[in-house]
């Protein structure tokens, strides 16, 4: 195996906080994937390193996360006529409110979300409007009545 300089290294953990991904980190930093995995592997201070950088990759996003769920992202379209010009350009702000709900429940877990309520002993029916009547529920489904 080729030594590995201390420069070499500190660009990988550089790269690695910054995109999360081993392999690419090791590209950066001009190695082998392999190279420094087996330097992890024997190197308990390059191992905590490691650690640390992949920390410092997942706080950034989970800010990221955040930003998106909170602020949303934008949309661009852009309209062009048959001669390849800009004709009109659309921006749209859009939101994830399911990211927000994942991360509301992962910060506070305490936090269940109406969907995950738990029911206990006997349960209702649901009923569709449109659909079916409760009273046409109970009608052709009778072994499900009130006992």
């Amino acid at each position: 195996m080729t030594n590995i300089t201390d420069e070499e290294r500190a660009d990988f953990l550089s790269a690695l906080a910054q995109h999360g991904n081993a392999s690419r980190a090791a590209s950066d930093a001009g190695r082998a994937r392999q190279s420094f995995y087996a330097i992890r592997a024997s190197d308990h201070e390059f191992s905590q390193r490691w650690d640390a950088a992949e920390i410092e990759y997942l706080d950034t996003l989970k800010e990221h996360c955040q930003a998106v769920a909170v602020d949303g992202y934008e949309i661009v379209t852009e309209f062009y006529d048959s001669e390849g010009e800009l004709t009109a350009r659309r921006v749209e702000k859009r939101r994830d409110p399911k990211l927000a709900l994942r991360i509301l429940e992962r910060r506070h877990p305490d936090y269940l979300p109406k969907s995950q309520t738990q029911v206990e002993g006997r349960s209702g029916v649901l009923v569709v409007p449109g659909k079916m009547t409760v009273e046409e529920w109970e009608e052709a489904f009778p072994m499900y009545g009130e006992q």
